[in-house]
C-alpha cells in the first residue's frame, strides 16, 4: 500500500461505507440500476487504485483522509459558502455543473437518491479520480512539478465538467474557466491539507447549492 497508510485506510473505509449505499440503490433502482453499477465499479477501482498505486509509481503523494478530517471538512464547507457568496457577485464563479438526471430516474430513486448521486457520489469519486489520482499521475509518472501537476489536473477536470455536465452550467461562456479555477483550488487545498476531506465537502457543498440550494432558497 502507498505511504500515508493511515490516511489511505480511512478513505478505503469510507469507500466501503459508500459502497453499501450504492448496493442499496443498485438493487432498488430497477431499470436505472446501471447508473449505480458504474459508481460501484468506480468504488472497486478506487480501492484497487489506493492499494497498487504505491507499487507502480515512482513518486507517491496520495492524500486519503487524514486524522484532521473534521477540521478540514469544515474548512471545505466554509470555502463552499464563500464560493457561493462570491458567485452572487460574479455569476460565473462556482458554475461547475452537476450530473443531469431525468424526471423518470428521480421518480424511482427519490430526492434522497438524487442527493446521493449529485452531492455525495459525484463529489467523492471526482475528488478521488480527478483531484487525487490525476495530480499524482502528472507528478509521479510524467515528472511534472506540483504546480504544473495541479494545473494539468484542473484542465482535465474543467474539460470533464464542461463536456459531461455542460447543459447544467449556469453560464456556458465562463463555465470552462470557472471549473478550471475551482479544480485548481481543489488541487491546491488537497496538497495543502494533505487530505481529501476539504475538497470533498467543498465540491459537495457547491453541488448541493447548484442542484438543491437555489431551489430551496427562493431569493437566490
Amino acid at each position: 500500500m502507498a505511504k500515508n497508510n493511515e490516511n489511505i485506510k480511512r478513505i478505503i473505509k469510507l469507500i466501503i461505507g459508500i459502497s453499501f449505499v450504492l448496493v442499496f440503490y443498485f438493487v432498488n433502482a430497477r431499470q436505472y440500476s446501471y447508473g449505480f453499477l458504474i459508481y460501484l465499479i468506480m468504488a472497486g477501482l478506487s480501492i484497487l487504485y489506493y492499494f497498487i498505486w504505491g507499487k507502480i509509481s515512482k513518486v507517491v503523494d496520495l492524500e486519503g483522509i487524514s486524522d484532521k478530517w473534521k477540521r478540514n471538512a469544515l474548512i471545505g464547507l466554509g470555502l463552499a459558502v464563500l464560493t457561493i457568496v462570491l458567485g452572487k457577485l460574479i455569476p460565473s464563479i462556482g458554475a461547475i455543473g452537476v450530473p443531469s438526471l431525468s424526471q423518470s430516474i428521480v421518480q424511482v430513486i427519490g430526492i434522497t437518491g438524487r442527493f446521493f448521486i449529485i452531492v455525495v457520489f459525484a463529489s467523492f469519486f471526482e475528488s478521488v479520480f480527478i483531484v487525487d489520482a490525476l495530480t499524482d499521475f502528472f507528478n509521479s509518472f510524467l515528472g511534472f512539478n506540483k504546480i504544473f501537476s495541479v494545473i494539468s489536473m484542473a484542465v482535465v477536470g474543467a474539460s470533464f465538467h464542461f463536456f459531461a455536465y455542460g447543459s447544467s452550467l449556469v453560464s456556458n461562456s465562463g463555465s470552462f474557466f470557472s471549473a478550471f479555477v475551482i479544480f485548481a483550488l481543489f488541487g491546491w487545498l488537497a496538497e495543502y491539507q494533505n487530505d481529501l476531506s476539504g475538497v470533498i465537502t467543498w465540491h459537495g457543498g457547491l453541488n448541493w447549492w447548484i442542484e438543491f440550494g437555489k431551489k430551496i432558497l427562493t431569493f437566490a
